[in-house]
């Protein structure tokens, strides 16, 4: 699987795994609901594993050399910032939801950026690596 493969899967996987999570709120009262609400977690971790996994590689592919180190430190950044972004969106929606479902809310914002990478990773190239030990080393270069 190619990198850019692995970042479509990882995006199914946020748009799934976030659903899954947003909708366990209708029967999170009962055991069931955890149940829904833990196999919504494994699904979005499992987008989190492709993305840490295949993100490096996929940057350095495509970085000249003396942007490499920095362009792999951006990734940390990155996440660091989406972090306290998450954090935020969820203190504000408990101001806005004081009824305990603000929760049920930060899925559904995770379930749209896991659709915007989808769409913005259709048009990204493969990487070059993967294309040359499929053997098309003309769109490699």
């Amino acid at each position: 699987m190619g990198g850019r493969t692995e970042l479509l899967v990882a995006s199914m996987c946020f748009t799934i795994g976030s659903t899954i999570e947003a909708e366990s709120a209708e029967i999170t009262n009962s055991l069931a609901g955890m149940y829904v609400l833990f196999f919504g977690r494994v699904i979005y971790g499992t987008g989190i594993a492709f993305t840490l996994h295949s993100i490096p590689n996929y940057i350095s592919e495509f970085s000249p050399p003396q942007m490499r180190g920095v362009l792999g430190g951006f990734i940390e950044v990155s996440m660091t910032i989406g972090i306290i972004y998450g954090y935020a969106i969820g203190q504000w929606l408990t101001y806005e939801f004081p009824y305990g479902y603000a929760w049920k809310y930060t899925f559904k914002f995770a379930t749209i950026f896991g659709l915007l990478m989808f769409f913005g990773m259709l048009y990204l190239p493969e990487s070059p690596r993967w294309l040359l030990v499929k053997g098309n080393s003309a769109a490699a270069i």
